[in-house]
């Protein structure tokens, strides 16, 4: 079960990896401003935390490791 966690966790700290690298480029590409990237980014990181704190919320009443399993955190990234 930890190593399910750990890799979940791995994935997090893609996701903002590849967040990261991609900025110079989607700013290029769009034309957009410092201002508007930063935006993008607090966006971005909003609306991933509120996807931990509900899928936080459906664990501690179904059970976290059943949640886990269930693939439920990947459904819920995928939306963001």
């Amino acid at each position: 079960m930890m190593f399910g966690f750990s890799l979940a966790y791995f994935l997090v700290i893609l996701d903002t990896t590849v967040l990261t690298i991609a900025l110079p480029d989607l700013r290029a590409s769009l034309g957009g401003s410092l201002a508007g990237q930063q935006w993008a980014v607090n966006a971005y990181t909003v609306a991933f935390a509120a996807s931990l704190l509900v899928g936080g919320a459906v664990a501690d009443r179904y059970g976290a490791a059943r949640i886990f399993k269930a693939g439920w955190w990947p459904s819920a990234r995928s939306r963001c």
